[in-house]
């Protein structure tokens, strides 16, 4: 029997003992959960779900420290100093009303907990005030005052719209309640007339008031700001994990097939061996060196987006005479030589590429990276419009404005350079007649890795960093680039970038001609 009880005790000790756990284990949370970081699968549900939690976490603290601070402190204060019965049993309605919320909170949700609470206590004070034997006197004062908190109490638990509603109707009842409510003998003692009194007291409560409005609205946008501002980021990292998984796929895709290619010819070559012909082994090697040559240029391009954003790719500007640059490109552009796989089709098709540059414009440019962004431009065009319709490259001297660095995918904006001197640019265009952007994907466009989702299931391929690379050498030689394109099929898309203008030589050149890309 002995053993027995001393088991049933051991059991019922360490029962008491996980109760105990649990409910510090509540009290924990209760104080810890509104100032814990959200996790990012909370962060990943709609924002109003998002500030529902959050506001409830807060109610629940809020209305937990105020039932314990009138338990513990306030009531027992009020009943050893013999409070008169109408503030006694404001604070014990207070109390009761907290614990109601409290209630409303867990079943029905933190708005209407909070709706619930905030205008009921405005509505205790404004009763105590009605029913006060003494008039207006400290207590009803002191009690103005505290209502205060309920305005920044609104900011933290309520949307932003019902803290001005709360301020509103606060103050509606606060400014009579002073000026008619009759004024205590107490107060008659500070000395004065009684008018003078109540405007004092109504201009400093008032004035804590509308405070604590404004504070509560700054707490609730902050908050909000807060809360998109690390859901956008998740999203943000979550995005560039997808366009990395993206861009491997396609980088691998895009490798595979000059490396198979090379790797077949040479395998060929070997078994051949010196029963090749000489024509054999030129055909061979040449296809062998064109897909090494390709697998060159790829790993160059991501190599070079890697280069320009640690800053150590070099640009050397210089003066450049434009048209003769674009005539170049175009003469010697050939598809096959960019380095992306799958332009043998469109090397073969007759291209009318028209140039419309003036003989007299000159810019400041690095001239390996200006052709650099003019064949990316140009083979972006090839791949994206049909074969019958044409290219159209042109250049205009723009208006002497000032720079500003811009966000991508954003036309220029006038600016003014920080010394106060202007300085002239020149806008290039590359315009095609194929699908056009969509105006939601114009902007991310330029960024790094990014494909549309369209093109994704296509039959184009490619890195998604061929634009990319565009903007940070564009943005290298003091430029901006962008797209202009109304996303319908047939219209295509513009693209446009800047360049710092050089000093003007007349030379005679050439304006308008088709060239075939064969």
């Amino acid at each position: 029997m002995g053993v027995s009880n001393t088991r049933k005790q051991r059991v019922a000790n360490i029962g008491e003992s996980m109760q105990v756990r649990q409910r510090l284990t509540f009290l924990r949370a209760v104080f810890t959960e509104p100032f814990q970081p959200l996790p990012a699968d909370l962060l990943a549900l709609p924002i109003d779900q998002v500030e529902r939690r959050r506001r409830a976490a807060l109610l629940r603290l809020i209305l937990y420290s105020i039932v314990a601070g009138l338990c513990v402190l306030v009531i027992p204060v009020a009943l050893m100093t013999h409070m008169d019965a109408v503030f006694l049993s404001t604070l014990i309605s207070e109390l009761i009303l907290a614990c109601l919320c409290l209630l409303v909170n867990a079943g029905w949700g933190a708005t209407l907990a909070g709706n619930f609470f905030v205008f009921g206590s405005i509505a205790l004070g404004v009763s105590f005030s009605l029913f006060n034997p003494h008039g207006l006197d400290i207590q009803s004062l002191l009690l103005y005052a505290i209502l205060t908190s309920v305005i920044l109490i609104a900011g933290l638990i309520l949307p932003i719209w019902v803290i001005w509603v709360a301020g509103v109707v606060l103050i509606g009842i606060t400014i009579p309640g002073v000026l008619l409510t009759p004024l205590a003998s107490e107060l008659k003692l500070f000395g004065g007339d009684s008018s003078s009194i109540r405007v004092e007291a109504v201009m400093l409560v008032v004035a804590s008031q509308a405070m604590a409005a404004v504070l509560g609205w700054m707490y609730a946008r902050a908050s909000h700001a807060s809360i998109t501002g690390a859901r956008r980021a998740i999203e943000r990292e979550r995005e560039l994990a997808a366009l990395k998984d993206q861009f491997l796929i396609a980088a691998n895709h895009e490798l595979r097939t000059p490396i198979m290619t090379w790797y077949n010819n040479i395998e060929i070559m070997n078994l051949l061996g010196d029963r090749a012909t000489p024509e054999q082994r030129e055909r061979l090697l040449g296809r062998a060196l064109t897909s090494g040559k390709a697998v060159l240029r790829l790993l160059a391009t991501v190599l070079d987006t890697g280069a320009l954003e640690v800053g150590s790719l070099h640009i050397n500007p210089q003066p450049l005479h434009l048209a003769a640059i674009v005539r170049a490109v175009v003469e010697t552009f050939d598809p096959r030589l960019v380095g992306e796989p799958g332009l043998e089709d469109i090397a073969s098709q007759s291209r009318a590429i028209s140039m419309d540059v003036s003989q007299d414009i000159w810019v400041s440019a690095d001239e390996d990276r200006l052709r650099q962004v003019l064949i990316n431009l140009l083979t972006n065009a090839l791949k994206y419009s049909d074969a019958s319709t044409p290219i159209e490259i042109a250049a205009k001297v723009l208006p002497r404005r000032g720079r500003t660095r811009q966000r991508p995918g954003a036309a220029p904006r006038d600016t003014t350079a920080s010394t106060g001197e202007t300085l002239p640019h020149v806008e290039l265009s590359v315009r095609d007649y194929g699908l056009g952007i969509p105006a939601r994907d114009a902007a991310k466009l330029f960024q790094r890795f990014v494909r549309l989702e369209r093109d994704i299931a296509g039959p184009v391929r490619g890195t998604g960093v061929g634009l990319y690379l565009c903007r940070m050498l564009v943005e290298a030689m003091d430029g901006r680039i962008w797209v202009d394109s109304t996303g319908k099929p047939g219209e295509g898309s513009t693209f446009r970038f800047t360049l710092p203008g050089a000093s003007p030589l007349a030379i005679q050149a050439p304006t308008t001609m088709p060239i075939a890309t064969s």
